[in-house]
């Protein structure tokens, strides 16, 4: 008797050695790459293994501030987009907004250091003004420089009346030099803008009565403020001066030297036209016309020429005055953005503005009317700012400019008076360069410098990267997710922020984290090519999703960790909750009254592989075993993702280590396999094999 010969089974097997792919959602997940996934949550790639996020920790000593009589629609937060360097660490300045009794507002305001230090800086304070009027911050912007009045860390700040009426008022407040309090600081840089001035019948002289340059306009006027200073010469025979601006408003000063330390001071009162002074043993009357800017001195209701001096015969004349300055100080004071490069203090989006003001760190108060410049058209504000590869990175809604400064130095005139200790600025040279006029960024809190590379989400919810100051250096890198980021309501993206942990970029949205990695070899790629091959796997996307009881605000990143700053489920305890890969659950904290309550929500965390192609579908496929390589504290949950069939299997990891699982579903008759994963710990998973059989 023949017997039929046993089929020979051809084992086949499927290798992973590390899903490190990240997501992909752009195309099917047949055509994805081996090492992608399809979709995950709370898990991320990190030492060559697929792990879950970190989670966030924090106890009653992380707690900032609480206010038991915050009223919650005035309540309000704000972490700076820039760093400040405080005592050697940087920080960023965190401003909690608290309101009490409907009649005071109070901007407490914190250092937080990317060690978590937190150190109060004390708060500025706003009183109700009338029962109908109640002006509180609308904005608050940092930005740093020489020390003024203080201790050179400057608040812009734009005040709105909440009642209704919608007035605004704009102030600027330094802190002190104790670095705790804040007072307002109206010490504005008054330039000088005309030196070597003439009376009015100077061309009556011969020219060897007086001597001196020609008359010219030296430094450039100051945005902040409509104050100048001009200096004249007196002739002898002049009593008549024409000031270098006109239409005056304010104070008006004059100070007529007749050495080198004493001289004679007159000063006008805003509503007044005349003052008196005694001046060589007559009594000389100052009198200022305003609208055409002529300063006359009399005595006797008679003209009264101002001597040549003998002990100072040039600029002895100096005219301190104020012309209206338009609005301009409210532009740089309402500014949005603020950025820095290593010498100078950039600001824009200011009450509709397209301009960028640039002040030197050494003089932080002045803000030259010729180192301002225009970016593209009218129709647009800068969004936002950013320093990146020495140049000023400018956002619009839809175009993208680089702003350089160029220093021109300050110069000495030893001709001047000593009043105005001799040193002069030369308006800086600032150029805006346009990089793109088709993608641009709503969102700056999105805006990171990751490496070599700037990544932000552009308006049109893409996120990019540049990675040199260029058109041709921008890339869509959100290609797998960006059908995700379309369904997200648009709402949501009008608070997100990014942040930095160790090597990658996390978009927060909603309570969600687009999570990038961007310390790879090759940073870019254009979309287009992503649609045309998908081969490159070094797009890490994936998706932490944080606890619905905790509003994330901000966060502060550097010396390898990253702080959360939130706001717990009472909606009114602001505290720091610093990412740790030792824990799988967000803490809450709140506090009344002198109890403090911690809350831990533990995550769980999964994700799912591709559907494997086993081959022809006329051949049968025999799972036959499944194997992983993994370790955690928990269980592993591992769903056979079969057409027309189904499966489960769980796996211990509570041992710890690192070890090979093996499995053996034992499934039949198979043309495909994906697989789910899911755990209620934590867990790290380095690699992924399937052993199947073809039988003939």
């Amino acid at each position: 008797m023949k017997y039929p010969s046993i089929p020979q089974s051809a084992v086949k097997t499927i290798n992973i050695d590390c899903l490190d792919g990240g997501l992909n959602t752009a195309v099917p997940q047949e055509q994805i790459n081996d090492n992608q996934i399809t979709e995950c949550s709370n898990v991320w790639t990190s030492n060559g293994a697929l792990r879950t996020r970190p989670g966030i920790v924090a106890d009653g000593n992380s707690i900032i501030r609480r206010g038991s009589e915050i009223y919650d629609e005035t309540c309000d937060f704000k972490i700076s987009d820039e760093k400040f360097n405080i005592d050697g660490e940087d920080c960023r300045i965190l401003t909690i907004g608290a309101c009490y009794s409907d009649s005071q507002y109070d901007a407490h305001i914190y250092f937080v250091g990317e060690s978590g230090k937190t150190t109060s800086t004390g708060y500025i304070h706003f009183n109700r003004v009338t029962s109908e009027q109640f002006f509180c911050p609308e904005s608050i912007v940092y930005f740093s420089g020489a020390p003024i009045n203080g201790g050179g860390i400057f608040a812009l700040i734009t005040v709105r009346d909440i009642e209704g009426t919608g007035a605004r008022d704009y102030y600027i407040y330094e802190i002190n030099s104790s670095m705790y309090g804040w007072e307002r600081n109206l010490n504005f840089y008054i330039p000088t803008i005309y030196i070597n001035g003439r009376g009015t019948r100077f061309k009556e002289l011969n020219s060897e009565q007086v001597y001196g340059d020609n008359p010219k306009y030296l430094e450039s006027p100051n945005l902040l403020t409509g104050g100048f200073k001009a200096y004249y010469s007196s002739d002898g025979i002049s009593s008549c001066f024409k000031l270098p601006r006109n239409k005056l408003k304010g104070n008006v000063r004059c100070r007529i030297y007749y050495n080198l330390s004493s001289y004679t001071e007159w000063f006008i009162y805003e509503g007044s036209a005349s003052t008196t002074q005694t001046f060589f043993s007559a009594e000389v009357t100052m009198t200022v016309d305003r609208e055409k800017g002529f300063v006359n001195f009399t005595s006797n209701s008679q003209d009264y020429p101002i001597s040549i001096m003998t002990l100072y015969r040039e600029n002895n004349i100096v005219f301190t005055a104020y012309v209206e300055n338009a609005d301009y100080p409210k532009k740089i004071i309402s500014s949005k953005s603020v950025a820095f490069d290593d010498s100078h203090i950039f600001l824009g989006g200011g009450i509709g503005s397209n301009e960028v003001f640039v002040s030197e760190f050494s003089n932080p108060l002045y803000f030259p009317q010729k180192s301002a410049v225009t970016v593209g058209d009218t129709t647009g504000p800068i969004t936002g700012l950013a320093h990146y590869k020495g140049k000023i990175v400018a956002f619009k809604k839809n175009e993208i400019y680089s702003i350089s400064a160029t220093k021109q130095g300050a110069f000495s005139d030893y001709v001047l008076l000593a009043d105005n200790d001799k040193i002069f600025h030369k308006p800086d040279t600032v150029k805006a360069t346009a990089i793109s006029r088709v993608i641009g960024c709503t969102y700056p809190k999105t805006i990171q410098v990751c490496g070599n590379n700037i990544v932000w989400l552009g308006s049109d919810r893409h996120v990019y990267t540049m990675s040199g100051i260029s058109s041709a250096n921008i890339y869509n890198i959100s290609a797998p997710i960006d059908k995700l980021l379309a369904a997200e309501w648009k709402i949501w993206f009008s608070i997100a922020f990014s942040f930095i942990y160790g090597e990658y970029y996390g978009l927060m949205v909603n309570g969600k984290s687009y999570i990038m990695n961007f310390a790879v070899n090759d940073f870019r790629y254009s979309s287009a090519a992503w649609e045309k091959s998908n081969q490159n796997s070094e797009r890490q996307w994936y998706i932490w999703k944080f606890s619905n009881k905790i509003q994330y605000k901000g966060a502060v990143s550097g010396l390898g960790s990253t702080y959360f700053i939130c706001f717990g489920n009472d909606w009114n305890t602001c505290y720091k909750g610093v990412l740790s890969e030792s824990v799988c659950s967000d803490t809450d904290v709140t506090k009344s009254g002198d109890t403090v309550s911690i809350n831990e929500y533990a995550f769980s965390s999964h994700f799912t592989t591709k559907q494997f192609d086993l081959g022809d579908s006329f051949l049968k496929k025999n799972i036959n075993a499944v194997s992983l390589r993994a370790e955690g504290d928990g269980e592993l949950n591992i769903e056979y993702l079969i057409p027309k069939s189904c499966g489960s299997e769980r796996a211990d990891l509570k041992s710890g280590a690192m070890k090979n699982i093996r499995l053996l579903p034992m499934i039949h008759s198979a043309e495909s396999i994906g697989l789910k994963i899911s755990s209620d710990g934590r867990f790290s998973l380095s690699g992924i094999r399937i052993n199947y059989d073809i039988m003939k």
